[in-house]
């Protein structure tokens, strides 16, 4: 099977590859045991200690950051996307007997079948996990049902191997 596409890497790319695979990911809920620590040596350094104010302060505001961080993730992972070359660009997808390669004006990759450990279908794309640790996110908008058949045999076929 040979199938060529082709798609922009807009923001509602971006942000559909981010939420569909936002509940795959690790970190579900803000870590509130390193929040709750920073808070309360903070704290404990303004009560408890003669000296200036500024370590303290400076741990408030580390927690501060880190909640704020987990709070507006998306917004920025996709704003970190746009910072790199390829935002706004044409990617050509293909995918044949060989895997899966993708094709800009900045950078080219191929990924084989053999890299990828495990497939999760969304609502709106397929989620590939990779051997190296790492996922690729493919959107069902650019694939055809055929596709996406032929790319859940190659999966399984590589891992009865």
């Amino acid at each position: 099977m040979h199938f060529e596409s082709e798609f922009i890497l807009d923001r509602q790319h971006l942000e559909e590859c981010y939420d569909q695979s936002q509940p795959f990911s690790k970190n579900q809920t803000p870590r509130i045991k390193l929040i709750s620590l920073l808070i309360i040596a903070g704290i404990t350094l303004l009560i408890f200690t003669d000296q200036q104010n500024h370590l303290a302060f400076f741990l408030i505001a580390l927690a501060t950051v880190e909640y704020l961080s987990f709070y507006y993730r998306k917004g920025w992972w996709v704003t970190r996307q746009f910072w790199s070359k390829n935002a706004g660009n044409t990617i050509s997808l293909t995918i044949d007997d060989k895997g899966i390669t993708t094709k800009s004006l900045y950078i080219n990759s191929e990924l084989k079948w053999d890299d990828i450990s495990h497939i999760d279908e969304t609502e709106k794309g397929l989620l590939l996990t990779l051997k190296r640790n790492g996922s690729n996110y493919l959107s069902k908008a650019n694939l055809n049902d055929n596709v996406v058949t032929f790319i859940q045999q190659q999966i399984t076929s590589n891992q009865n191997k």
